[in-house]
Parts: structure tokens; sequence; C-alpha cells
């Protein structure tokens, strides 16, 4: 009877146990952005692809015929490019604008110029052209042109480095880094995966501090052989040991990872810890982010003001943090700023308002960026706020 209870007990545990097994199997697909397994679109751990898997990656992102490759910034925006769909298109400058557009290095005559730096969310992600904040910014005033060097994908630290690079060329009345919240923890990140595990595997420039200021590590970036061996034996990188996401318990294997069932549960705990690292980040209790962010936007306040132009830091409101900072300076990146002497434009507090007299679908679509809507409330707000400022660059 002993023996039959046993028998029956471990029959009980291992029989889910297998059909668990088999289910998660069947249900593990490979991301079609990098290959790596994932459950209903959750990437597994270990994060730690094969370098066959890295080389095919970066082989398809050569053939990208909008967001390319670029050895300065990890990525930018292939000049003349255009998406097969044709929702976004840029000019030779790699600026978001039709082909036929060219900027001069002065504005035209009569016109205010405002060049806009950032990331998805100042490049205006899911609307085309003429609906992205620039274009409807530039319609709200006829005296008005207005540059978008906004990049899918960006930190801060890219934004500022491209704005150095390519946006600097252009004499501007008012310059403009967009910031969204989640830059936060991209500006602590190297390799783009440890960090967004169903994203490519592209390696990026950042900031880090030294004696001397901000130096900026991970120019040129990595690419072929170097970048697989980075991402695939990071702890054997110098690079990636800059990486606040290159977590240990993410990317190092494990003999009990062979149960696809084991697998599946670590991922969800890891997932659930790494939106409490972002949580401590957003809040400041993890101070990492916001020290790095504000100094990043303090030295590109000073280069900005030696071209003569006003620089301006907006903050960009994400859906998920309406609730948790809804008031003037409740947002901790918005305190720090001016505590550092920044004054930022921080549309959290109309945005959130907004989104509670109309429910969030008038502003953000479903994958969190700002509908068509949501870019013009962008622009007639950031209008009201410049207007001071580019009247007296009329004057001028």
């Amino acid at each position: 009877m002993i023996l039959q209870g046993i028998l029956l007990l471990v029959a009980l545990v291992l029989v889910p146990l297998g059909l668990a097994e088999v289910a998660t199997r069947i249900l593990t697909r490979a991301l079609p952005e990098n290959g790596m397994p994932a459950f209903f679109g959750v990437p597994l751990v270990p994060y730690r692809p094969e370098p066959a898997q890295v080389l095919a990656w970066a082989e398809r992102s050569r053939a990208s015929t909008y967001v390319g490759p670029d050895p300065d910034l990890g990525w930018s925006i292939v000049p003349n490019g255009r998406t097969p769909d044709g929702l976004y298109e840029a000019n030779a400058q790699g600026a978001r604008a039709r082909r036929d557009v060219m900027y001069g290095a002065t504005p035209p005559p009569g016109k205010r110029r405002i060049v806009t730096v950032g990331d998805s969310f100042t490049h205006g992600d899911r609307v085309s052209n003429e609906e992205s904040w620039e274009r409807q910014l530039e319609g709200l005033r006829a005296d008005l042109e207005v540059v978008n060097f906004g990049v899918p994908g960006y930190g801060t630290d890219q934004a500022v480095l491209r704005w150095r690079r390519d946006a600097a060329k252009l004499a501007s009345d008012v310059a403009i880094l967009g910031i969204w919240p989640e830059n936060l923890c991209r500006n602590l990140n190297v390799i783009r995966y440890f960090m967004q595990p169903a994203s490519g595997f592209s390696q990026k420039p950042r900031f880090v501090e030294s004696e001397r200021g901000l130096a900026v590590i991970g120019q040129p970036v990595l690419t072929g052989d170097a970048l697989a061996r980075a991402v695939t034996d990071p702890f054997a990188s110098p690079l990636v040991a800059n990486d606040r996401w290159a977590i240990a318990s993410d990317v190092t294997p494990a003999a009990w990872q062979r149960l696809r069932v084991a697998r599946v549960v670590a991922t969800l705990l890891r997932a659930r810890e790494r939106r409490a690292m972002r949580e401590r980040i957003y809040a400041g209790t993890d101070p990492s982010g916001i020290a790095l962010t504000v100094a990043i936007a303090a030295q590109w306040t000073r280069e900005v003001a030696e071209t003569g132009a006003a620089p301006r830091v907006l903050l960009i409101p994400q859906r998920e943090l309406l609730e948790t900072y809804p008031d003037e300076n409740s947002f901790p990146l918005a305190r720090a700023l001016r505590e550092a002497g920044l004054e930022p434009i921080d549309l959290g507090p109309p945005m959130t308002r907004e989104v509670r007299a109309r429910g969030a679908d008038c502003c953000y679509g479903p994958d969190g960026h700002l509908t068509v809507e949501g870019n013009a409330l962008v622009a007639r707000w950031l209008l009201e706020r410049l207007a001071g400022t580019l009247d007296a660059a009329g004057r001028s």
C-alpha cells in the first residue's frame, strides 16, 4: 500500500508536469525580430543567443529601407529612406520629411526654425509624416519650420549624439530634446537586446560620468563577429560591463532550463522584477537613470546655447505613468531637471487631465504611441509654451 501510494503521488506530480512541458514547448514560438524563443510573445530566459542568430539579424537589419545600422549612433534614419508601406519617409539629410525637402544651413527668410531630436515619440511612430506633432506644429503658425531628427528606439544619449552630428549643422531658433520616461532606462543600456529581449541585437553608445564630466563609450559601435561575441559572451566584454540590463541571472544558462516549463516560470518571475526595476528608476529610488539623464540634458543645453539657439527639454508623457505622476512637479525627472536649473516642458499633467476626461484612446494607440490627436495636443501645448521664445527670436 505504501508503494502504491508513492507511485500514485509520483504520477500525480509527473503527469501534470509532463503535460505542462509538452504544452509549453508547443506554444513556444521564435520571435520574428531576433529568432529567440518566446511564450505568448514573452522572450524566454536565458537571454543568450547563438552567434549565428546575431549575424543573421545583422544581415537583415542592413537591408532595412528606413531605419538602418549607423556606426556612430547604433542605428539611424536612412537618408532618402522610406518604409515599404510609405508611412515614414526621410530626406537626404536623414530628417523625417518628404524626399524633395532640403533644409538650408539657415532658416528661410521670415521663418523661425525649430530642430527636434529624441526617440519614437519625437519621430512620430504610428502616424504619417504630416500627422507628427512637428508637422502639426508647423501648421499652427505660418512662420514656423520644424525639422524632425527623431529616431525610433533612441535613448537621450543617442538623441544628443545625433544633435551633435546632424542637427547642429542647421542653425535654429529653438532646439528641442524630447525625453520619454523609458529613456531613463535606455540611457543605462548598451546592447538593446539585454533591455528589450524581443528586439534586435544593436549596440548603442552611451554616456558615462567621469572626472572630466560626461564621456561617450561604445563608438564606433560593434558590428559583425565583435557584436556577436559581446551578445553571446557578455561577461567577457568590458563594454557590456556598463550595461545595467545585462543581468547575470537573465543571461546565464543553467541545467534546469532544459525544462521548458521551468524557463517559462522563471521568465514570468524575471519579467515582474524587471518591471520593478523600471519603476524604481522612474521613481528615482534607484537614482542612476535620473542622475545620468539630467547630466546629459544639462550638457546638451550648454552646447545648444553656445550655437545661439534656445534649448528646451520636452517631457513626453508615458501612458502607463500618467496616474502615478499626474500633477505639476510630481514626475521625479521633472523635479530633478528643475533643481538642476533646467526648466522642462512637462506635458504629463495636461495629458493626464485629457485622458481622465476622455479616456486613453483619444491620445494613445494600442502600442502606447501617440495617436494623430495625441500628436495634435502635443503640438498645441508646445506652441503655448514656446510662443514667447519664438516671438523674441522674431524681434532679434
